[in-house]
């Protein structure tokens, strides 16, 4: 308490304004079990409330800790036997100039654990991954299995990257050494990154994400339009792709502002030169609708569920 108050009284002076620190901290004793997972839950509570939080019993027993740790505890078995896999979800191509024109020639790789012949999805683990610190862990995995597994084929495939994994400065060596190991052409691979981190002021991330279209990668936005967008920002990271937010795609054929909402997305990416990816195309009306608009990829139920097994070559929607 005595350091935090310290801080707290801290006279820091930028550019004429004065910023006044906090701390939060999360404190875990040894004899509760696994000190650093039970400080980064106690370390999550200290930051919803703005104070200093010891974990204890007490805490371990309330409704949503105990789920947080029961998840926590699991993703630590899956990664002890080797449970986490990747699933590929294809994506249609609907550019008619294109060798590829109604084919799925492309696939985004997608985290799962198996658990009793079952894919869990990462909306029941990501919260644990997050709060145990092994969200770079889990990512690096599936990239590598992904890689081996893509290493047969001749398929595009893109991998999704969080803030986390971008401020790592060992990212670009490891990424380096598994398209060489696999034999992959960096062309074939795109990187996706949530619209808000191009909003981040980190050297570390920008750094990374030149070194990665560096390489030859590409680079795509997922879920545009779901924040508020820096246009500026986001023509420094010159994009390959735009993934348009689900939220616009499901609602297209039903609702007028989503359908403008999505032909501005798609004018904003021509004059970058970046190519447009819908997903969430359920039916058959909003895929006509995405032809019409002139939007080169479709992703979703329509086309491919997500899927371990790969074909042997384009498929046909």
């Amino acid at each position: 308490e005595l350091m935090k108050d310290s801080i707290s009284f801290a006279k820091i002076t930028f550019a004429k304004s004065r910023i006044v620190p906090s701390l939060s901290c999360g404190i875990a004793p040894d004899h509760l079990g696994d000190v650093f997972r039970n400080a980064h839950l106690a370390l999550g509570e200290a930051k919803k409330h703005r104070k200093t939080i010891i974990f204890t019993k007490e805490l371990a027993g309330k409704s949503d800790h105990k789920r947080l740790l029961q998840q926590t505890l699991s993703v630590q078995e899956a990664f002890e036997a080797n449970l986490f896999f990747p699933v590929f979800q294809g994506i249609r191509d609907n550019r008619k100039d294109s060798p590829y024109y109604q084919k799925i020639n492309k696939f985004e790789c997608l985290i799962r654990i198996s658990s009793a012949d079952k894919a869990i999805s990462p909306y029941f683990f990501m919260n644990a991954l997050e709060r145990s610190g092994e969200m770079t862990k889990a990512t690096r995995l599936i990239m590598m299995k992904s890689c081996q597994r893509m290493s047969s084929t001749s398929f595009d495939f893109s991998i999704n990257l969080t803030e986390t994994d971008l401020i790592d400065e060992t990212l670009i060596d490891f990424v380096k050494y598994q398209l060489e190991e696999n034999k992959i052409d960096p062309s074939r691979v795109t990187f996706e990154i949530l619209e808000g981190i191009g909003d981040t002021e980190d050297d570390m991330i920008m750094k990374n994400l030149t070194a990665l279209k560096s390489l030859g990668c590409k680079l795509a936005i997922d879920d545009f339009g779901a924040e508020q967008s820096n246009i500026s920002r986001l023509l420094a990271l010159t994009p390959d792709f735009i993934k348009i937010d689900a939220k616009f795609i499901k609602n297209i054929a039903s609702d007028h502002k989503s359908r403008i909402i999505v032909e501005n997305v798609f004018d904003l990416a021509t004059r970058m030169n970046a190519e447009v990816v819908a997903e969430y195309v359920e039916n058959i009306e909003i895929q006509e609708i995405i032809e019409e608009i002139g939007i080169q990829f479709s992703q979703g139920y329509l086309f491919s569920k997500p899927n371990e097994n790969l074909p042997s070559t384009p498929q046909f929607e």
